[in-house]
């Protein structure tokens, strides 16, 4: 091991956990908005970031073994990417900051309008970023996609988002509304039910208001999540299950691996599509039926396709493929982000034909990665689609589904998992795949 590579990979890390948790407050628990000191403290974050990976990058006499060189990769497209001026970085900074505020007022005020400003400036930002020589492919679209997605091509992923378009089903759910009386009742029982299970203890956090779930991971004894105490009882199991196969992840990479950067999943992609798959026991009727006789509740899904969360799985894609769409069309100078409304309209339109029909901004402001300074996450979402069903698929196999109302089965399904959750970023997914069960990944997308 090269104590030089050691010492930044620790140094790298660290950082990154800092900045996380920065972001994390912010995001889920802070109710302060003075942003000042956050932003100063992310710029220095980044600035002594960046100071490190260059001085590992610049050096031509280092020699590295095959785990080390994984980590100098990622390094590498790290530093191409961020080696920008102080000034741009720190505007970038300080207007995500603004628009994560603005955001608020403008989803509680269901007007896009309120925040375009911000995110033009944000988007100025990000494409200055990414149009770079360097950087390998045509436009900033795809300079940026290689950046985020190396594990699969641009080609693979633009063939899949046509076929999407062209394939997606008509049928969809309509919208509906949905109350509970009491949508809280017996939460809290439940959380305590899955844990046994799943036989894990966690922080969970319940003061989380609206729909946006989140992990915290800052090493294997300290995970938190937040969940949203205040829904009917399917979405409250679904959510923790989401979350859970996320913490699921980091807690079955082998401490084996030597670099703390390499010790994370190996994909955001592949990340979000075991999440989903456990996702998939809410499709178990043995499972479901384990619940409601437990706790007397009905656990009946109802879909409601006025936001992404709350949609079938159609309607997902469908949501996505249209931001995916506008993503493109915006860091390519094809539209600016005054056109984004019309644009957002006209893809929801072809999308969903006459099925949805919403009269204001609320369904464009549903989701809050872009406006968390968070572009390319629905590609990221429409992959893990992809690996959920190559999954699932597998598991049928692997695990007895019938046994799924005893603890046994969950300690199968940890075990499962970690054949391929193990390597966390130092082996490929497609060859494990091919290596231990002798498959290749379908990357096409069906529906049932």
């Amino acid at each position: 091991m090269n104590n030089k590579i050691k010492e930044i990979d620790n140094e790298i890390f660290f950082l990154s956990e800092i900045k996380n948790i920065i972001n994390w407050d912010s995001d889920f628990v802070s109710t302060n908005k003075n942003n000042k000191d956050k932003i100063e403290i992310i710029n220095y974050i980044n600035k002594q970031r960046n100071e490190k990976i260059k001085r590992i990058i610049e050096d031509s006499n280092i020699i590295l073994n095959a785990e080390e060189k994984i980590f100098f990769n990622e390094l590498q497209i790290d530093y191409i990417v961020n080696n920008n001026s102080p000034e741009l970085e720190a505007k970038l900074n300080e207007t995500i900051f603004n628009l994560k505020n603005k955001y608020t007022i403008a989803r509680n005020n269901k007007d896009f309008s309120l925040l375009l400003n911000e995110f033009s400036i944000f988007i100025d930002c990000y494409i200055a970023f990414f149009n770079k020589k360097e950087l390998i492919g045509q436009t900033t679209y795809e300079k940026a996609f290689n950046c985020f997605y190396q594990k699969v091509s641009y080609k693979t992923f633009k063939d899949i988002v046509y076929s999407l378009k062209e394939s997606l089903p008509e049928y969809s759910s309509s919208i509906k509304t949905y109350c509970e009386t009491k949508p809280t009742e017996k939460n809290e029982l439940i959380l305590i039910e899955l844990q046994r299970l799943f036989n894990v203890e966690m922080d969970v956090i319940s003061f989380h208001k609206d729909d946006n779930n989140s992990l915290d991971f800052l090493s294997k004894s300290d995970i938190r999540i937040t969940l949203n105490y205040n829904v009917n009882n399917y979405m409250f199991i679904k959510s923790f299950l989401h979350e859970y196969g996320h913490a699921l992840y980091l807690l079955n990479i082998s401490d084996d691996i030597h670099l703390k950067c390499l010790q994370l999943p190996f994909s955001k992609e592949f990340d979000e599509g075991n999440a989903k798959f456990m996702e998939k026991l809410l499709e178990n009727q043995k499972f479901k039926k384990y619940f409601e006789i437990k706790f007397g509740i009905g656990l009946n899904p109802i879909y409601d396709n006025s936001s992404r969360i709350t949609s079938n799985s159609i309607d997902y894609l469908k949501l996505c493929v249209a931001r995916v769409i506008i993503e493109e069309d915006l860091l390519n100078n094809r539209i600016t982000v005054f056109q984004v409304k019309d644009k957002w309209k006209k893809e929801i339109k072809r999308l969903f034909g006459d099925k949805l029909i919403i009269v204001d901004d609320s369904l464009i402001l549903d989701d809050p990665h872009w406006f968390f300074g968070q572009l390319f996450y629905y590609q990221s979402y429409i992959l893990s689609y992809i690996y959920t069903q190559n999954l699932y698929k597998l598991s049928l196999n692997k695990l007895d589904y019938t046994k799924i109302d005893k603890q046994e089965f969950y300690e199968d399904l940890k075990s499962f998992l970690r054949n391929f959750q193990m390597y966390g970023k130092t082996k490929n997914i497609e060859d494990i795949f091919s290596e231990k069960y002798g498959i290749k990944i379908d990357y096409s997308i069906t529906f049932k």
